[in-house]
């Protein structure tokens, strides 16, 4: 299953720190975010992904052992998804 930012987004971002906010220019909605779910959807822009390629390329970009974001970046897709930032290619 490969994840992917649907199509007819179109993110404009902001950041302060670790604080992230992405506004939808299709929707027109603003959507606040933590630096993990930041770097998954930035992941996400540059094409599809699978899950494990995600882990790896957010944990080497947090410098983090992928065990230790794993579960959090599942709960970031899970919200992304419900947010309708985010869905699977179809196959």
């Amino acid at each position: 299953m490969l994840l992917r930012v649907r199509p007819g987004v179109r993110l404009s971002w902001r950041h302060w720190g670790c604080d992230w906010v992405a506004f939808d220019e299709a929707s027109g909605d603003t959507h606040e975010m933590g630096e993990l779910t930041a770097c998954a959807l930035l992941c996400l822009e540059e094409g599809p992904l699978d899950l494990a390629t995600l882990v790896a390329e957010v944990a080497a970009a947090a410098s983090q052992p992928e065990e230790a974001i794993r579960d959090s970046l599942q709960d970031a897709i899970a919200q992304l998804t419900r947010l309708g930032l985010v869905d699977t290619v179809p196959q």
